[in-house]
């Protein structure tokens, strides 16, 4: 009787039983299992793969793009644009002053004349900064064919120099009090280019010789410019690392909980399927646990990315400016309405087409939401089949139950 009961068609018999009194169905399970699982992992990994672009390019515009939309072209400055300006420079000015740092910043970044300026504060540079094309003749300039012809030196600033081109193509305005945030999420190899070619063109001379440095004494060469370009990028770099940190967080969780969840999913519902035993570190219900773990605290990063995206797009960008398409054409002049407002669907021109700078961002946000909501969906889809994981260890952990024999209660 012994070897009878013992015996593994009667173990298994007596395994159906049980599974049969608690209402427990292995087939249905598994079917439920599988078939959550399979959709939840697709939603999953496609979650991950909107989080990831959309997180890598949110503080990866393109320059072209800050340039495309302040002043209607999308090139940049280099060293035959900074070049002129230095001409321009010394053809206004005493020779007796040498062209430095500090007086760059006091024209494009509205620093104090004569004051050291950190390298990382260019950074916040205003667009005409990075752009080669002005989007209109400047207060305290006249223009002719195109380009500025005369530049009054007492108060004109923002890059106004002789011969610098302006822009015949329509653009859109950048609203009050956004200006200081065009610059954040322009991609900084492309802002590292641009400082490369103004410290090649401001320490050499008119006939290209590197100039000493007043504050050291030091040569200029090329390595240094080099080197500061490369610390140009770091610190710029250095900028972003919280909101990309941020961002990529949640991704890199669920891409985690995707891998433990289908590791544990198509395993057998009494196989452990490793050598670590049913109740070792590979067992299906530990796994199961650990994917759950990690889809949850996915979903949690993906909320907090959810702040970061609304406060880096809306606060910073989308409720500064206002939409003027459908508004009567006499108040909304040149993409301004008529209280001031800059229009994010209307250029310069009257033409309903919308921000580029904007569009794009409004583009990465809707990804990086769109791949949350799928985290989030798959998240919920996936404890069912997590669900399913730990009835079936239950239910083999309450089949592995032994009685306690009589002399135990004795000694109770």
């Amino acid at each position: 009787a012994e070897t009878l009961l013992a015996s593994p068609s009667n173990s298994a018999m007596a395994e159906k039983d049980v599974a049969a009194k608690l209402g427990w169905h292995e087939a249905y399970s598994r079917r439920v299992r599988i078939i959550t699982g399979v959709v939840g992992l697709i939603l999953l990994f496609c979650g991950v793969i909107c989080q990831w672009v959309a997180s890598s390019r949110m503080s990866d515009v393109p320059l072209k793009l800050l340039c495309k939309t302040w002043a209607g072209e999308d090139a940049q400055n280099d060293v035959d644009d900074w070049n002129k300006y230095k001409y321009e420079y010394y053809n206004h000015r005493p020779h007796d002053h040498t062209l430095d740092l500090a007086d760059v910043a006091a024209e494009f970044s509205g620093f104090n004349p004569g004051a050291r300026i950190p390298l990382d504060q260019f950074l916040e540079s205003r667009p005409s900064f990075w752009c080669r094309y002005l989007p209109e003749c400047l207060p305290g300039t006249t223009c002719k064919n195109g380009r500025i012809s005369w530049v009054n030196e007492t108060w004109a600033r923002g890059g106004a120099w002789v011969g610098r081109p302006i822009s015949t193509e329509p653009h859109w305005n950048i609203a009050a009090g956004t200006m200081g945030f065009y610059g954040n999420p322009i991609r900084c190899g492309d802002k590292a280019k641009v400082f490369k070619d103004m410290l090649t063109a401001i320490h050499t001379t008119l006939s290209g010789e590197w100039t000493v440095d007043p504050a050291t004494g030091a040569v200029w060469n090329e390595g240094a410019v080099e080197g500061a370009a490369r610390e140009f990028n770091n610190a710029c770099q250095r900028g972003k690392g919280s909101i990309g940190y941020i961002l990529g967080c949640s991704p890199v969780l669920a891409s985690l909980a995707c891998v433990v969840c289908a590791c544990v999913l198509f395993r057998k519902d009494r196989d452990s399927g490793s050598c670590c035993g049913s109740k070792g570190c590979c067992s299906p219900a530990l796994g199961a646990n650990l994917g759950q773990g990690l889809a949850i605290i996915a979903v949690a990063m993906t909320l907090i990315g959810f702040w970061v995206i609304a406060f880096q797009v809306s606060q910073e960008y989308s409720q500064s400016y206002g939409f003027c398409g459908s508004a009567p054409k006499n108040l909304v002049i040149k993409g301004i309405y008529f209280d001031g407002t800059a229009c994010a669907d209307v250029n310069t021109d009257a033409e309903k087409k919308t921000n580029p700078l904007l569009s794009f961002l409004a583009g990465i946000t809707a990804l990086y939401t769109a791949g949350g909501i799928c985290n989030i969906i798959a998240t919920v889809i996936l404890l069912v089949a997590i669900n399913k994981i730990n009835e079936s260890s239950k239910l083999l952990n309450f089949q592995n139950l032994e009685g306690r024999d009589d002399d135990d209660d004795d000694d109770l």
